[in-house]
């Protein structure tokens, strides 16, 4: 069981905390719990009295739990006079309430994921009271993520194509395993438009248990003429079928402008219609500017060069 000690510092109760995770199937990830010879402190900044605790990354339905350490730094004796959780999925067993001066006392918690992936949190609130009889609540946040097999991560979902770079336009995107998934058994597609994708294994970090970098090079960028929604997909192929570790991601592939226009513009002068407008790269020809206009005949501009791609359009009337 993994063991990531914790010690934060609270007004009645120093809290450190070992969480672990346990496979579905039985199977501990790490140190037990027990082994405190191993165990490093870090402090944790506080917020409004809350501290807040990763539990890591799971699959559905591993088991989850947190040692959760309490210790009594103060002269007098703390007493634990209830312990609730934020919802019944989570399990508190309390260890002794009344904590002695300088002493500390354990409880520990327990919960299973569920089957909805992405990020979960839940809750201890802790009550108590003094000699002085003076009270005390204390809660401890603890969250962590589902995810299936793997998992898709891609940084943007915009594609700008431009057309005036001799490069092919490409993608990058990241595959990444959990634990023993074998990534080659992953397939990988991009749908909606033709593309020719690579994949480049990297050496994995954390809990990951393999990690690529993928990335889709567009075949025919002169095919794309307007936006284009496409979607990278992953999935899971086991004895040819298709398991639940299935995901994709929706990108919007649109052309790059090849000009801006400036504020103000366009405006009237002199009953001319004169536009202001900086080209984002060097014309590979003439430059040609056209006035799209509702129900009438596009106007040509005549225009002059005012700096480096920047220029005054002027359309007449």
């Amino acid at each position: 069981m993994t063991q990531n000690i914790l010690s934060v510092s609270l007004a009645l109760l120093s809290v450190a905390i070992a969480a672990g995770i346990t496979r579905g199937d039985g199977e501990e990830t790490g140190s037990h719990l027990n082994n405190e010879s191993d165990q490093t402190e870090q402090r944790l900044a506080l917020c409004d009295g809350r501290s807040i605790v990763s539990l890591g990354v799971a699959r559905p339905g591993d088991k989850l739990s947190a040692a959760i350490r309490l210790n009594n730094e103060k002269e007098s004796t703390q007493r634990i006079t209830g312990a609730t959780v934020s919802c019944g999925c989570l399990k508190v067993v309390p260890g002794r309430r009344v904590v002695l001066a300088r002493s500390s006392t354990l409880l520990k918690v327990y919960t299973e994921a569920g089957k909805r992936t992405g990020r979960h949190e839940q809750t201890v609130t802790l009550n108590g009271v003094d000699d002085r009889k003076e009270s005390f609540v204390k809660q401890i946040v603890f969250y962590y993520d589902i995810v299936g097999d793997f998992q898709l991560s891609v940084p943007s979902n915009r594609w700008m194509i431009d057309r005036s770079s001799s490069q092919a336009p490409t993608l990058e995107f990241v595959l990444r395993g959990f634990r023993e998934t074998d990534l080659k058994r992953v397939d990988v597609d991009v749908n909606g438009v033709e593309v020719q994708v690579s994949r480049t294994s990297v050496a994995p970090r954390g809990d990951e248990s393999s990690r690529e970098v993928c990335v889709a090079t567009l075949v025919d960028p002169s095919s794309i003429v307007s936006p284009l929604a496409i979607t990278v997909s992953a999935s899971y192929l086991a004895e040819g079928h298709v398991t639940e570790s299935s995901m994709s991601e929706r990108i919007v592939l649109i052309n790059k402008p090849s000009v801006t226009i400036y504020p103000k513009s366009p405006r009237i002068e002199d009953g001319n219609v004169v536009v202001f407008a900086r080209l984002l790269s060097d014309p590979v020809e003439g430059v040609r500017f056209r006035l799209r206009q509702r129900n009438a005949v596009a106007l040509i501009g005549t225009y002059k060069k005012l700096g480096p791609r920047f220029y005054q359009v002027d359309f007449g009337k």
